[in-house]
């Protein structure tokens, strides 16, 4: 894969991946490990708002919409992953704008949990807010990675 760069991440070492404020230009794909995705409130105490396990990705928030990273990535295990940069995903999805839209599931999902954690979001309005959301995300995606909005949506 010239579009990646595979990465070993240990706990004892670097347990911290990814801090909550930075700005990212990269995603994680994980083949290998748990990794725990906490927020940290203003009251900075931590809640952890997901649990990412190999086949899954994390990261992709700030790599897909240029903002800063929303909360914090730790590595609770040895985890084996693939970073993948701007440069690589715009190749993905210059050949796969379809997965624009599968992303932006994922992610309008998962800011949800985060919202959900942060505001303490009923079941009903947490569900609202992610069908909202997951469109006004594709839409970002699109503009910030200069997609053709047909192909991206088809």
């Amino acid at each position: 894969m010239n579009w990646a760069r595979h990465c070993g991440i240990f706990p004892s070492r670097r347990g911290l991946i990814v801090r909550q404020g930075d700005s990212g230009d990269s995603m994680y794909i994980i083949t290998a490990g748990q990794v725990a995705i906490n927020y940290t409130g203003i009251d900075k105490a931590e809640t952890q708002v997901a649990l990412i396990t190999a086949g899954e990705f994390f990261g992709e928030a700030s790599l897909l919409t240029g903002e800063t990273r929303n909360s914090n990535a730790v590595a609770l295990s040895r985890v084996d992953c693939y970073e993948l940069t701007k440069a690589g995903l715009q190749t993905i999805l210059e050949n796969h704008a379809d997965l624009a839209e599968d992303m932006s599931v994922v992610m309008a999902h998962r800011q949800t949990q985060l919202a959900s954690s942060r505001e303490k979001l009923d079941a009903e309005t947490a569900r609202l807010r992610e069908a909202e959301n997951q469109q006004q995300l594709l839409t970002r995606i699109i503009r910030f990675f200069g997609l053709n909005s047909t192909s991206a949506s088809a």
